[in-house]
C-alpha cells in the first residue's frame, strides 16, 4: 500500500526514468551504487524502495514544483527520501511567496 503516495505522479514511473533519476543521487563509499545512494539531504535511499514509506523509501521529486514554473522533464527531477520530500513539500506550501500566510488568511 502506498498510503500517502496514492496520488504520487511518478508511482508507476518506468525503469528508465527511475534509473536516470537514481544516477543523480550521491554514491556511498563501500556500498553498491546500484542498490544504495544518498539523496541531496544526505539521507540513505535504496533503489528497490522507490515509492515506499520505509526506512530507505524515496520518491522522484520535482526540484522546482509545477506550481512554481517547474516541469516534469528529466533536468528537473531528483531522487529524494520520502521524509525529506514531505518536509520540502510542507515548507513550500507555507512559504509566504506562495500566497499562504496568516496575514492573507485574516483579510
Amino acid at each position: 500500500m502506498y498510503g500517502e503516495f496514492d496520488s504520487y505522479r511518478f508511482r508507476n514511473a518506468g525503469d528508465a526514468v527511475k534509473a536516470e533519476v537514481w544516477q543523480k543521487a550521491a554514491k556511498i563509499d563501500g556500498h553498491d551504487p546500484d542498490i544504495y545512494r544518498r539523496d541531496s539531504c544526505g539521507k540513505t535511499i535504496r533503489f528497490m524502495d522507490h515509492g515506499k514509506l520505509g526506512e530507505f523509501g524515496w520518491k522522484v521529486d520535482l526540484v522546482t514544483p509545477l506550481s512554481r514554473g517547474g516541469s516534469d522533464e528529466a533536468f528537473n527531477l531528483q531522487p529524494l527520501h520520502w521524509q525529506n520530500h514531505m518536509i520540502k513539500r510542507q515548507h513550500l506550501i507555507w512559504m509566504p511567496e506562495l500566497g499562504v500566510s496568516d496575514t492573507r488568511l485574516a483579510s
